[in-house]
């Protein structure tokens, strides 16, 4: 189940809405154990790709949600080069000044890693040093209950 940093969750309240509390962020997959809660540090975890549109810049999302889901825009192409070698097991969709440690302020999103019926799926979990990894599809779906 994906989760929710305290901060993004109390802004979603009051701010803004999660489209532009999320745009302009980027999306890091790690290797390793996974924090019990998006406002830990990573710990001992290692960064194996950072996902940016082309590489380079924050992401954005749709426009328009349907059915409680914010998806990926279109149009983006959603790509990194991997930064070290090893077996994805979680991502966090962060600003790209997170420092990774334990915050109560910064707004991240959560979730594990899989092939199958995790909340990010790709298509091999095996991440090696300097390939080029792309996201092709990404949603989050905020449930009805």
């Amino acid at each position: 189940m994906l989760k929710y940093s305290e901060a993004l969750r109390n802004a979603m309240q009051v701010t803004d809405c999660l489209r532009n509390l999320l745009t302009g962020t980027e999306l890091r997959i790690y290797g390793g154990p996974v924090p019990s809660s998006p406002t830990d540090s990573i710990g001992s975890a290692t960064l194996l790709v950072v996902i940016k549109k082309d590489g380079s810049t924050g992401v954005s999302f749709e426009p328009a949600a349907s059915g409680g889901t914010l998806t990926k825009a279109a149009a983006e192409i959603w790509t990194g080069n991997a930064i070290a070698t090893g077996t994805a097991t979680f991502f966090r969709m962060v600003t790209p000044s997170d420092d990774n440690s334990l915050s109560l302020s910064n707004y991240r999103i959560q979730g594990n890693v899989a092939i199958a019926g995790g909340d990010m799926n790709i298509s091999n979990l095996s991440i090696a040093m300097g390939a080029p990894q792309a996201i092709s599809y990404f949603y989050l779906t905020i449930p009805e209950s």
